[in-house]
Parts: structure tokens; sequence; C-alpha cells
């Protein structure tokens, strides 16, 4: 995914947790349309301009607790 893509996603109201889980959808074994669904709540500060979900999940994932 190249910054012009990256851009053009961010037009088309689709943010950075849903972009990432999309380009990892594939090894995840699901569709655009559920990778979409999953990470909509991640997005904007987890909806409430607070903390980046991309961050929340990745430590979450990789076992850290906040």
């Amino acid at each position: 995914m190249d910054h012009q893509e990256i851009v053009r996603q961010f037009a088309a109201c689709i943010v950075c947790s849903q972009q990432i889980c999309r380009h990892f959808a594939p090894r995840l074994g699901i569709d655009d349309s559920l990778a979409l669904r999953m990470a909509a709540a991640f997005g904007s500060g987890m909806g409430h301009a607070g903390t980046c979900g991309c961050f929340y999940l990745s430590c979450r994932r990789s076992g850290h607790q906040s």
C-alpha cells in the first residue's frame, strides 16, 4: 500500500484501522467487507478522538495490558 492509496482510502472515509485490517484480510481469511466492519469501531481514536485504535489493537495483540 503506497501513500497515494492511503490518501485515496481516507478520502473514501476508510479510516486507518480499517485500512490496516483490510490490508491483512487475506492473511486472516476474511473478505474486505468483513474487515471494514470489524475495524470500524477502532477508527478516529476509537470513536472519541482518544486512544488510537490501531495502537490499542497492536498492544492487545502483542499481549500488553493497558
